[in-house]
């Protein structure tokens, strides 16, 4: 008898202690948010999120429809944060006109092919307007340097 009333309170125990278990709150795993911008690294294209977190591999409609980075090397995972700091200062990140950036050399390739070469990040921000307004003029795959003040030279027209 006296063993039953062990067992029975052994059994009430674990019991009590699964069904607390049983209603705990699972520990909250923070999904990386998606992709903001997009970068060539390691021979392959990565989604990268606000913090610089390389979170996945890019498919074909995000690298066509979404500007290209280049020019980066992540340490592990993460972006540097000057990079970071760079690209978050950049309107052109969403520009249907652009469709590569290149950090490390300091160029802008357009969707019709055309190379634009500047020195300033400033005034990428600030003439990248200005060229875009001209860009009908000027023949697909032609090399520009953009000076400061918005002065365009053209190196190559063909």
């Amino acid at each position: 008898m006296k063993g039953l009333k062990v067992l029975e309170s052994a059994l009430l125990i674990y019991l009590i202690v699964l069904g607390t278990l049983a209603f705990r709150q699972p520990p909250r795993i923070e999904l990386p948010s998606s992709g903001v911008f997009f970068v060539l690294y390691d021979n392959g294209y990565w989604k990268v999120n606000e913090d610089g977190w390389l979170i996945g591999v890019a498919n074909d409609s995000d690298i066509l429809k979404n500007v290209v980075v280049s020019g980066i090397d992540p340490n592990g995972l993460k972006v540097s944060d000057s990079d970071m700091k760079v690209l978050k200062g950049l309107k052109i990140l969403n520009d249907p006109y652009v469709s590569s950036l290149n950090l490390r050399e300091r160029y802008v390739i357009t969707v019709k092919g055309m190379v634009l070469y500047f020195r300033r990040w400033e005034d990428l921000n600030r003439y990248f307007e200005k060229f875009k307004k001209r860009m009908e003029y000027f023949s697909p795959k032609s090399v520009f340097y953009l000076y400061e003040g918005g002065r365009l030279v053209i190196l190559r027209g063909d």
